[in-house]
Formats: structure tokens, C-alpha cells, sequence
């Protein structure tokens, strides 16, 4: 199926099992941009020890979800899921860092893994499940004043160098959106390409991309908040070498608000 999407947001929190917990609201996408399921998950963070817990309040039961105070060989099987830790060293910001891996696997042919970088924080990070999969890296950060790799905010990012078989062009999400969406494109071979926005006139009000980008697949933000409720077109264009359209496909979305 390809790439799915994910997204969590923390809502409010509950007092309940004697704990604080954060409640985030996890939504998960499929590749064409249809919401697959929503969930709501309870996490609190246990100081003494570094465990992050998930609460099933049918249950009434914890599990561990991730934990920063793991040593190499450590195992734990909670929730259907089978997580392990190890250590390594990863290379970011030109430099090589201590570093903790944490994979987890499951029967449903789901798994994933985190990865921390000493003083750093999370750095990369996979779920990998049946209909969908998602991939996230550390660009930058700043840290105690000290700034990391590069914190400015773009309008595209790669989000996977996987090469796909075809030139893709996604449905935004969330659609309808307030005010801003996201829209995933895939490109097989290094290309020239080309995202902009035409209004119900077919005027061009915004382009979102205008450069050469590598195979892989790619995730752009589009931000209408300057904008009017209505319906919008986006349009992906892809050129070749000769400057000639090589693949060209159009989509509609609806801004309210």
C-alpha cells in the first residue's frame, strides 16, 4: 500500500489509577488520505525509573511504551508488542553520538523502532504496520541555548528516499482542512518538480514547490489561512530534462472556515 500518515495531539489530561495521565488523540491515514482509525491513548511518564506507560482504561491495566533507562539485551512483552533495546552510536549535526534503540514487533506484521541520541532526545523513529508505514528523522533542534542542524521551518520535507515504482500525487489531508493541509508526492527519478494552487478561477494564488528534488516521497504544507473558505485545486507537474511535462495531475480541496 505504501505510506500511510499519523498524527498525535495531546487533548487534556485524566487523573485516574492513582496516575496523571496525558490523553493524545491518534488518528491514523492511509496513503490516498482516508482516516483509517482514531484512538485515545493515556501515557504517563514514571520519573524514577525513565519508563513511558500507556494506560487501557478497559482494562485497567499499564503497559511500557518506551523506556530511556533500558540496558543492551533488555526485553519486555506488553500489549501484543515485543520490545527490545540495545545500544549504538548515531551520526547527526556532524558528530557521532551515544545512542539507544528501542524496536518493538507484534503478531499482527507491525513493528517499528526509536532511536535516542544521548543529550539529544529522540532522532529517528519508524511504525511499520500492514496498510501503512511512517518515517520520521531529527532535522534540528536547540538545546539549552546551543542550536543543533537546521531549525528553520520549510514547506516540503522528504520523508522518505525509498524509490517508488510511479509518479504519485495524494489526496491533502485533513480535507476539508482549517487552515492548513498536508500533500504527499512520489517521485521515482530525480525530477524537476512543480506544486501550485489555483482558486475556483483557475487563477494561480501559490506555489508550493519549484525545484528539483530526488526520488523518494514527499510531504508539503500549505497554509490558507490568508485565504478565503472555498474550494481550491492543487496541481502537481513534473518536467524532464528537456523542460517538457513529463506527468501532470490535478486534485480539489475545501478550505473552511
Amino acid at each position: 500500500m505504501g505510506p500511510g500518515y499519523e498524527s498525535m495531539k495531546i487533548n487534556y489530561t485524566v487523573d485516574t489509577n492513582g496516575h496523571k495521565y496525558f490523553v493524545g488523540k491518534h488518528d491514523v491515514y492511509l496513503y490516498n488520505g482516508n482516516l483509517s482509525s482514531t484512538a485515545y491513548i493515556y501515557y504517563r511518564i514514571d520519573s524514577l525509573n525513565g519508563n513511558l506507560l500507556n494506560y487501557n482504561n478497559q482494562n485497567h491495566s499499564e503497559c511500557l511504551s518506551d523506556s530511556l533507562n533500558s540496558s543492551r539485551g533488555d526485553s519486555a512483552y506488553c500489549c501484543y508488542n515485543w520490545y527490545r533495546y540495545d545500544t549504538s552510536s548515531y551520526y547527526i549535526f556532524n558528530q557521532n553520538f551515544q545512542a539507544k534503540l528501542f524496536t518493538w514487533s507484534n503478531y499482527f506484521e507491525a513493528g517499528g523502532f526509536r532511536k535516542y541520541a544521548k543529550g539529544i532526545g529522540r532522532v529517528r523513529e519508524r511504525n511499520q504496520a500492514v496498510m501503512y508505514f511512517t518515517e520520521l528523522a531529527l532535522k534540528g533542534c536547540l538545546i539549552n541555548g546551543v542550536l543543533y542542524g537546521d531549525t528553520s521551518l520549510v514547506g516540503i520535507i522528504q520523508i522518505s528516499s525509498e524509490v517508488p515504482q510511479s509518479f504519485f500525487l495524494s489526496q491533502n489531508y485533513p480535507n476539508p482542512f482549517n487552515p492548513s493541509t498536508k500533500i504527499r508526492f512520489a517521485l521515482p527519478k530525480s525530477s524537476f518538480a512543480k506544486l501550485v494552487v489555483y482558486d475556483m478561477l483557475g487563477r494561480e494564488i501559490e506555489t508550493i514547490v519549484n525545484e528539483q528534488l530526488n526520488a523518494g516521497t514527499y510531504e508539503a504544507d500549505w497554509d490558507a489561512d490568508k485565504f478565503s473558505s472555498g474550494v481550491y485545486f492543487y496541481q502537481l507537474s513534473i518536467f524532464n530534462e528537456q523542460l517538457s511535462i513529463e506527468y501532470q495531475e490535478m486534485k480539489k480541496m475545501v478550505l473552511i472556515k
